[in-house]
């Protein structure tokens, strides 16, 4: 059992979610069980033992787990500190649905790194007047940043925060955002 979902942990989500606790799940039953015989077993004293150490250790771990979840992530410090309205709409280029816009606590739209300009003209119309970015997903191409004003608070850092400009709606809606990597 306990066998069985390493694995299938190790094919899910080995390679890009371990921060993902949901994936350690099917686990749980099994190192229940465990702990339970070893709590119940009076005739072995050092699996009692085991067990209660590993009982009373458990609100430890957990708190070293998700600890670094509540921790300021300084790649967003621009967003959050920025000057955009707090009521604002923002668009992310984001492979991770959200993820920008979820950590800042703003409101608004993601797009994925392999979409057209398109994205950008489809949030305008909708009330994005934001564009949040970071480069470790590639760089902005020349014909994206005509359409984009760089916000004052974002030029030291990874993350970029780009005003959008009306002329988003006037041109080659299908050229890409990001240049190939």
């Amino acid at each position: 059992w306990i066998i069985g979902s390493m694995i299938v942990f190790a094919m899910a989500a080995g390679h890009c979610a371990t921060s993902h606790d949901y994936y350690f799940l099917p686990i749980l039953p099994a190192l229940s069980i465990i702990v339970a015989h070893g709590i119940l077993s009076p005739q072995r004293r050092q699996l009692l033992l085991a067990a209660l150490a590993l009982v009373a250790l458990c609100p430890l771990t957990s708190f070293l787990r998700i600890k670094h979840r509540y921790a300021e992530d300084p790649e967003f410090w621009t967003l959050q500190q920025s000057a955009i309205p707090r009521e604002a709409l923002v668009l992310a280029i984001d492979p991770m649905p959200g993820f920008q816009l979820y950590r800042v606590g703003r409101r608004g739209y993601q797009t994925h790194p392999d979409a057209s300009l398109a994205a950008i003209a489809q949030a305008w119309q909708r009330g994005a007047r934001f564009l949040v970015h970071s480069q470790r997903n590639g760089h902005l191409r020349a014909t994206t940043l005509t359409h984009l004003e760089e916000m004052p608070q974002s030029m030291q850092t990874q993350t970029k925060i780009f005003r959008i400009r009306e002329s988003i709606q006037a041109t080659h809606l299908e050229l890409q955002l990001l240049d190939p990597r």
